[in-house]
């Protein structure tokens, strides 16, 4: 229903008069006469009496005029706030790069809980983009803030770019049930020297990779690994339920994530966090206005 409408029955209520009341609408009098009759028909119902020589308006319209009264002021006060919002919008954060994992869930509650005492429970938002890089989502000014777990060392040298260390995630070695290996709950990441390693392609595990790899190195072997394009965690899954001879490396969160029938094709095998592990940053830009991400940037400081 078009509240335009709503606010000509009200005028035409009034002076109960087309020529008075277009003229005072600034509008034609034929199409202040189409918009009522659009009214009419959308209530089901006539609005006004046509039939004497004075308009006047029947029961209905009668009964139906204060009820046009408050939903004109509700919309009236609904612009009202919307137009408060546009000039001052409340407090947001937009996150980007987290994955589906409890580590991400616990670095919500984190930022959540240093934030919530001055802006509640509902800033943050939390975004996906698995096209762009995380130094073009902040150069875009998407995002407040990305969590990523590349190397920092070899990131971008943009002076207003800064990471800081979130939590560090151990992996674990997936292998399928008749792999030799399989008979180990716990084995050194030095056990998997001579075993092809999956190289994920599409998902945040493609990021890290350099930290398996230079784990690998200081251990004195280079990796013998095999890239499969994996996009979501349904093919990863999948990916699971048919290793072969190859081990796939992921964070030992994943564990949780392994369904019931896969679980009976492929077995799971911690790797000391000393010999390898995953760090989760969380990246920004210090030239970011934000004063949320300020206030967490300082929480995080403390910590």
């Amino acid at each position: 229903m078009n509240t335009d409408y709503l606010v000509e029955f009200v005028e035409l209520a009034k002076r109960l008069s087309f020529t008075e009341t277009s003229r005072y609408l600034g509008m034609n009098q034929p199409t202040l006469s189409k918009h009522i009759a659009a009214l009419e028909q959308a209530v089901r119902m006539p609005l006004f009496d046509r039939t004497g020589t004075h308009l006047k308006l029947t029961k209905n319209g009668a009964a139906l005029l204060p009820g046009a009264y408050k939903v004109i002021d509700a919309y009236s006060d609904f612009q009202d706030l919307a137009t408060g919002l546009r000039k001052n919008p409340p407090p947001r954060l937009v996150l980007y790069g987290l994955s589906d994992e409890s580590p991400s869930t616990e670095i919500l509650g984190i930022i959540v809980s240093a934030l919530k005492e001055n802006y509640g429970t509902q800033f943050l938002e939390v975004r996906s983009d698995r096209k762009r890089t995380p130094e073009e989502i902040l150069e875009s000014k998407d995002a407040d803030m990305v969590l990523d777990s590349a190397d920092m060392e070899n990131e971008t040298e943009d002076c207003h770019e800064k990471a800081a260390l979130m939590k560090t995630l151990p992996l674990v070695a997936f292998v399928d049930k008749q792999h030799p290996l399989s008979m180990y709950d716990e084995l050194p990441l030095a056990a998997f020297k001579d075993v092809e390693l999956i190289k994920c392609e599409g998902v945040y595990i493609e990021r890290s990779w350099c930290h398996i790899a230079r784990a690998c190195q200081k251990l004195g072997f280079q990796p013998r690994t095999h890239t499969v394009r994996c996009s979501n965690t349904a093919e990863m899954l999948t990916l699971c339920a048919d290793l072969g001879l190859s081990a796939l490396l992921l964070a030992d969160s994943f564990v949780e994530r392994i369904p019931s029938g896969i679980s009976d094709f492929c077995k799971p095998i911690k790797i000391p966090i000393e010999d390898v592990s995953i760090p989760l940053f969380f990246r920004y830009r210090d030239d970011n206005d934000n004063p949320l991400l300020a206030e967490l940037v300082a929480y995080l400081a403390e910590k």
